[in-house]
């Protein structure tokens, strides 16, 4: 069967604390998204409309995100990861924690059957 990944979202829990931001929180601010997934240009592509996404980073499926992958970031602004990859970040510093909204949870839905 053939899937497609909307966002289903409105909105995403901060790693440190685990508060909810709606992405109306978000808007306007700068955001990096950086993504260990298949396709991770789906995932920019479906939050381009909604977040200003100053730049992305796609690593290949599955790989370790080390806190050095996040320097592309600055020190100002979001950087925005999926919920399969945020389980990878417990050895991120605090300061870096701190700035990731990442439980951005997007849930498969099958296309129609041609």
């Amino acid at each position: 069967p053939r899937y497609r990944l909307p966002v289903m979202s409105e909105g995403a829990r901060l790693l440190a604390g685990g508060e909810w931001l709606d992405w109306a929180a978000l808007v306007g601010q700068p955001c990096y998204l950086l993504t260990a997934i298949a396709r991770g240009e789906r995932v920019y592509a479906a939050l381009a409309d909604m977040l200003n996404i100053v730049d992305a980073r796609y690593l290949p499926d599955h790989a370790r995100i080390a806190a050095q992958e996040a320097q592309f970031a600055g020190s100002q602004g979001w950087i925005v990861v999926t919920a399969k990859d945020a389980v990878k970040l417990d050895d991120w510093p605090p300061a870096l924690r701190a700035r990731l909204p990442s439980t951005l949870s997007p849930r498969l839905q099958p296309l129609p059957t041609p």
